[in-house]
């Protein structure tokens, strides 16, 4: 029998057991020196901080821009329970949080770097409105994003802030053209990659107008992607890209006001008319927001299962030697 045929999917099974746990937060630091493998940096520090490595944070403060298609699952051309929707946007990492030290190395100043990120195809489902059981003005829609098969958010760092290759955008109190001047939020160093796995969100509404009045939502994702040398947890000096190459989880949370809204019908919703897959409307809005950071970390009972399977490993091995001929 091939011994490795027979340890792996013990390993395998010990690995999972003894991975899966609670979440420890903890909090995060960018390394800008030469091992980060992120070039063109410069020290905005000078002597006074020459090592290049931001201050520690618990969140990264972000500003998204998104455009949401909500589509007629049902053919009944109206918002109803389970309709599908297709998100595409871009966001930009606008401070640390809590911040306050000032050791950003430089984020979104002169000379300094921009931290952006931009997807397509972030997919969920719907429910049809429903009157606020604590407000009878208001209207209620609930949204969950899809846990499997859903997009990949990127993340760059880009050098040239108020120079070349800028990534220009204007968030602010209205939605506008400038919101997204240029497709540039997908150029620089990719420094991350987050595959979202679920999360949900509520959108509120004026019960008389139809008139948007806020919302939430939270997406959960993972780390798949972390550069070399780049993300550390404070806490042991810990690098995502270490930590994912043996197997350990990072999940992230993104949490998302969204601030202004444009809606936009489509001719067959106004009719009527829609048949299964087509689009009732479409979405453009502001969020602002924060990222979170979690190392997954194991519970006691799985590092016992842990245990377990390298014991098991033991026994399987001191089972083998003793049938094997003697020589």
């Amino acid at each position: 029998m091939n011994k490795k045929t027979l340890f792996a999917p013990l390993f395998v099974g010990a690995m999972v057991f003894g991975l899966a746990g609670v979440a420890h937060a903890d909090a995060v630091y960018m390394d800008f020196s030469a091992g980060g493998g992120v070039d063109g940096h410069t020290d905005l520090d000078g002597i006074i901080d020459p090592d290049q490595i931001t201050e520690s944070f618990d969140q990264l403060g972000v500003f998204a821009n998104t455009t949401t298609t909500q589509f007629d699952s049902d053919g009944d051309s109206m918002l109803s329970d389970g309709d599908a929707f297709s998100d595409s946007g871009h966001l930009n990492v606008t401070g640390f949080i809590p911040g306050g030290g000032g050791d950003t190395e430089g984020l979104n100043s002169l000379g300094g770097y921009q931290l952006t990120a931009e997807w397509t195809g972030l997919t969920g489902t719907s429910t049809a409105l429903s009157p606020n059981p604590e407000d009878a003005g208001e209207l209620i829609g609930n949204i969950t994003y899809d846990a499997v098969g859903n997009t990949t958010f990127n993340f760059y760092v880009d050098f040239g802030v108020n120079g070349a290759g800028r990534t220009n955008f204007d968030y602010g109190a209205t939605i506008a053209e400038t919101d997204d001047v240029d497709a540039t939020f997908n150029d620089g160093t990719l420094v991350l990659s987050v595959l979202i796995v679920g999360g949900e969100g509520t959108n509120v509404f004026d019960a008389a107008t139809g008139d948007f009045l806020r919302g939430t939502s939270t997406l959960i994702g993972e780390v798949t992607f972390a550069l070399a040398d780049f993300w550390f947890f404070v806490d042991g000096d810990l690098d995502f890209n270490d930590l994912l190459g043996s197997l350990v989880e990072i999940a992230v949370f993104i949490d998302q006001n969204t601030d202004n809204v444009i809606t936009t019908p489509s001719a067959c919703f106004l009719a009527g008319t829609c048949e299964e897959g087509d689009a009732l409307f479409t979405v453009d809005s502001d969020h602002d927001g924060s990222i979170d950071f979690v190392l997954q970390v194991p519970e006691p009972a799985s590092l016992l299962m842990f245990g377990v399977g390298f014991l098991a490993l033991g026994a399987i091995g001191i089972a083998i030697r003793r049938q094997s001929p003697q020589a």
